[in-house]
């Protein structure tokens, strides 16, 4: 379908997007500290999409610049200026007391997980695994985190990789999810292992 047949339901530029396994949901930042996830159907035609957002990811307090969405586990991933990153899981089980029990129900709503970065300048780029056990958050620092989520502590906690020179704009994973490949503005671009003994050797 020719571009001049969509019209456009935001009118703003947009730094990232992502879209989960079957394409009815896209989420995307309209180059400010929130992301808005809307739902289509799957068609070309933005005419039947719905325009209005589903729902709003808000916990960020810079502009969001990369993003992902998990195809195994549903989880979305998103990094920001301000130097923080965030796994957001759809659904998530929480306690609530009906009737003098003390029952568990699922919510309609997105729910951050902070990841644990320690980066002290902007994050510029995230990509998960396609193991879905991990993710790569690159950053203005020169590094790279390889995060996994800690189930003792409760956390995504950061592993580095220190071999650039200079900003790292962007990564991709290998299949088998143990290599990276990064793109600096060191003029290079890097196959780095990625490797992780407790999540990668099962």
């Amino acid at each position: 379908m020719p571009a001049k047949d969509l019209k456009p339901f935001i009118k703003a530029p947009i730094t990232c997007l992502a879209w989960n396994k079957d394409m009815s949901m896209v989420a995307l930042c309209p180059n400010s500290s929130k992301v808005f996830i809307y739902e289509t159907d799957c068609a070309v035609n933005s005419n039947k999409w719905n325009k209005e957002p589903k729902y709003t990811l808000d916990d960020h307090a810079m502009t969001v610049v990369g993003m992902d969405w998990c195809h195994s586990t549903n989880q979305i991933v998103t990094c920001s200026h301000d130097r923080n990153a965030y796994v957001w899981s759809l659904g998530v089980e929480k306690k609530v007391i009906r009737e003098g029990k003390q029952v568990m129900i699922r919510e309609d709503k997105w729910t951050p997980s902070l990841v644990i970065l320690r980066i002290n300048r902007a994050a510029t780029a995230v990509k998960w695994a396609p193991s879905g056990a991990k993710f790569a958050v690159t950053s203005a620092m020169k590094q790279v985190r390889i995060c996994s989520y800690n189930v003792d502590r409760k956390w995504w906690a950061a592993q580095t990789i220190k071999k650039h020179k200079s900003t790292v704009l962007d990564v991709d994973w290998c299949p088998n999810s143990k290599f990276i490949v990064t793109g600096s503005t060191d003029y290079k671009c890097r196959i780095v292992s990625a490797f992780m003994p407790d999540l990668d050797s099962r």
